[in-house]
């Protein structure tokens, strides 16, 4: 952006330089997706809930899904990541299959999670609203 080869970037960007203007756009917040019928009842699963859950991981370079690990990590939670994937948008599908977790911004759940039956939970306070 400082070279003008850029005039806007969207997304979550913690930490601008303090010459970019910045604009809030949506406030949204982290929730674990399970499939409907999955064991996890809970409507406010524990820590220790999320811990004993088994993952898919999304690795992406998004600013977001970086903060995720790094509340995980704030929170010594330990997830059993057992399936990698190179992109987000086939998770729910993976979950809505499987007794596997992902842990998804609420408002790019619910489209997904309508349609492939899937269930919405909240994590813990301390990953915020973003």
């Amino acid at each position: 952006m400082r070279s003008g080869k850029i005039d806007l970037a969207l997304g979550y960007v913690p930490g601008l330089d303090p010459g970019c203007v910045s604009r809030t756009l949506l406030v949204d917040e982290h929730v674990c997706v399970v499939r409907a019928d999955h064991p996890l009842r809970k409507q406010k699963p524990t820590k220790e809930d999320l811990a004993g859950l088994r993952y898919v991981y999304a690795s992406t370079n998004a600013t977001g899904h970086r903060m995720v690990e790094q509340w995980l990590e704030e929170l010594n939670l330990r997830r059993d990541i057992v399936l990698r994937l190179p992109h987000f948008v086939v998770a729910p599908e993976i979950v809505q299959h499987t007794d596997l977790a992902v842990i998804f911004p609420r408002r790019g759940g619910p489209g997904h999670c309508i349609a492939l039956r899937c269930d919405l939970h909240p994590v813990p306070s301390a990953f915020g609203r973003h």
